[in-house]
């Protein structure tokens, strides 16, 4: 059956936290669950109440006969400017649905929130160099190299 690109629901906490967890961990990063629990259940509330403004974010889920295999999050950053852009984080695709083109669905719709709901004229993202797939994906798509990011871990 195919992958359908969603919104992530409330049904999703569990399902969701544990793609997050997955992601997370293949950095080899320790995953704090009550904090990602704390902001997923704050994006949720923000969805319901909308004077809390959670209208600049949006998580987008896979869904392949009823299980969660990718996500990604879109949202509206503003930098030291007061300058709007969008912003792409926590894309990942677990194994079992890599290769099918869920990446890039993924992908095409943070775009379009972004683009077409948030007219925003820039978007950006971080990308591991070692992922190479990855960095195909995000050529395909338009985007170019701006910056070289660097980390020291002490």
């Amino acid at each position: 059956m195919a992958v359908k690109i969603r919104s992530v629901e409330k049904k999703d906490k569990e399902a969701i936290t544990d793609l997050v967890k997955e992601f997370v961990e293949s950095l080899n990063q320790p995953f704090y669950e009550s904090l990602w629990l704390t902001l997923l259940d704050s994006y949720f509330v923000g969805l319901e109440i909308k004077e809390l403004a959670f209208s600049d974010i949006k998580i987008f889920c896979a869904d392949k006969d009823g299980t969660l295999c990718g996500l990604v999050v879109a949202e509206i950053e503003t930098d030291l400017l007061k300058r709007r852009f969008g912003d792409i984080s926590l894309w990942y695709v677990s194994g079992k649905c890599r290769g099918q083109q869920v990446g890039y669905q993924l992908l095409k719709a943070a775009i379009d929130f972004l683009k077409g709901e948030k007219n925003v004229d820039t978007i950006e993202t971080n990308v591991r160099e070692e992922t190479k797939k990855a960095l195909k994906i995000f050529d395909d798509l338009g985007f170019k190299p701006r910056y070289t990011r660097l980390r020291l871990d002490v």
